[in-house]
């Protein structure tokens, strides 16, 4: 962490033990912070609000909050939003608030915890991913179960329009046909066709990705611009058509888009994406098929900077539902969850390491995004 960032860190931390102090004390928020009082009225009843903060205030009081040495990541994010007047999920602040005495006099580490699982069953229901996480009986490993609105008719028609735009170019190894520099972008269109067949939500990325990759080559020069060149400009426009069919015609695709609109998944800091392959490392030892494979690979693509901007954050998107359903699912604690596959894994050591990673490092940082 810089410096500067360490010392807002401190200061925002040292703010809110003095003002929890204050609260206490008064047991009322009225007063405290005007300039936002007013813009919270205007969401919400002020008894509400001030019912919302002293309870949370309390919470925040029985945690031990003297501990110095104690995470209070999850205070400062929600003492921080409340300042600025961000969006609350008061579903997920009740249940805090509501945490049994018994588990708060056992300190802030055990709180911490509790919290932290409520945190993740909260984001899975945030991060949509038009699919169902469930565990194989046969195997005792977790899959995913694609769901979708688009009747499997109107799915096929999708998938021969991508797939006949995929022939626009003819055959583009020949020596001398001008559209060969597309051939990387419409492969890649093939392989979304032959990987994607039951999965609108993957073909529609796949559809805006390709022509994004399209676009980004006719500014570069390196294929003829669409506005001069009716083949491109129908190649680009038929993934564009397609693409927004599959979002019309299904709820789930549409869930998602609106879920990826989400500010702060737009302001991560993409760096911190580097910490990604190793949790996917003791991930997968609890998965198995398609989500086993493309938990790694999500993890790569975020973590490559050199990797396009909007893929790497529906990469971010991805990889975040998952790991949130795949530490929350079954009723399971999230760490029983992860044990049962880890046990499986054949290097004990890269499981430790790997785990390490994903507790300290990958799990608040996907938290973050919320």
């Amino acid at each position: 962490m810089a410096a500067s960032d360490a010392g807002a860190a401190a200061r925002a931390s040292i703010a809110l033990a003095t003002d929890i102090e204050l609260l206490s004390s008064q047991g009322t928020a009225s007063g405290l912070w005007p300039s936002q009082m007013e813009r919270w009225a205007e969401e919400a009843n002020d008894a509400w609000l001030d019912g919302e903060i002293v309870l949370m205030v309390s919470s925040f009081a029985r945690t031990g909050w003297r501990e110095r040495q104690a995470d209070w990541t999850f205070w400062i994010e929600w003492y921080s939003d409340l300042l600025e007047g961000r969006p609350q999920n008061r579903a997920l602040l009740t249940e805090i608030a509501l945490i049994p005495d018994a588990d708060w006099e056992k300190g802030a580490a055990h709180v911490n915890a509790i919290i932290r699982d409520l945190r993740l069953k909260h984001a899975a229901l945030a991060f949509p991913n038009a699919e169902t996480l469930e565990v194989n009986p046969a195997t005792h490993l977790i899959q995913a179960i694609p769901v979708t609105d688009i009747d499997r008719s109107v799915l096929q028609d999708c998938l021969d329009r991508l797939h006949d735009a995929s022939e626009t170019f003819g055959d583009l190894s020949v020596r001398n046909n001008q559209y060969s520099a597309l051939l990387p972008e419409v492969e890649k269109l093939r392989e979304g066709i032959s990987r994607y067949q039951d999965r609108p939500q993957r073909l529609y990325d796949v559809a805006l990705q390709v022509a994004r990759r399209v676009s980004h080559k006719e500014v570069l020069g390196e294929c003829p611009e669409a506005q001069k060149d009716a083949l491109v400009a129908d190649f680009k426009s038929e993934l564009l058509a397609t693409a927004d069919d599959i979002r019309k015609l299904d709820q789930k695709v549409q869930e998602v888009v609106d879920a990826r609109l989400v500010e702060k998944l737009h302001a991560a800091d993409l760096a911190g994406g580097a910490a990604l392959p190793d949790a996917a490392s003791i991930l997968v030892q609890a998965t198995e098929g398609d989500l086993s494979t493309e938990m790694t690979e999500d993890a790569m693509i975020v973590a490559d900077p050199n990797a396009d901007p909007v893929e790497r954050r529906n990469a971010l998107y991805r990889f975040a539902s998952r790991t949130f359903r795949i530490v929350s699912i079954s009723g399971k604690t999230a760490r029983g969850v992860l044990k049962e596959g880890a046990a499986l894994a054949k290097d004990a050591t890269i499981v430790i390491g790997a785990a390490a990673t994903l507790w300290k490092v990958v799990i608040p940082y996907l938290l973050s995004l919320l």
